[in-house]
């Protein structure tokens, strides 16, 4: 999966994760309907880095979370999640 695909999927991750609709994230992050946000976070928009900026401070989560597939998230204090697992991607391959 590249990165455009890891960054999809935890956009998603995070909203469902924290409850939030197309709209509450739509609005949150200034679009006007939630048509507009579920197209980029479906990918049929390219999502551009002041998108990941607006999420970030939205879910109030570090900008690398949507960059490194090994971040870690907590969501409602629960057990930290890390990315990569979360959204079914391989496993890291051990250091030789």
């Amino acid at each position: 999966m590249g990165l455009s695909g890891i960054v999809l999927k935890t956009i998603k991750k995070l909203r469902i994760d924290n409850k939030y609709s197309l709209n509450d994230v739509a609005k949150g992050i200034g679009y006007e309907t939630a048509k507009g946000y579920y197209d980029l976070e479906s990918g049929k928009t390219d999502i551009k880095l002041e998108h990941l900026e607006k999420l970030s401070k939205f879910y109030k989560v570090p900008l690398e979370i949507f960059l490194n597939p090994n971040s870690t998230i907590t969501v409602h204090g629960e057990e930290p999640t890390n990315i990569q697992k979360a959204t079914n991607g391989p496993d890291p391959k051990p250091a030789a």
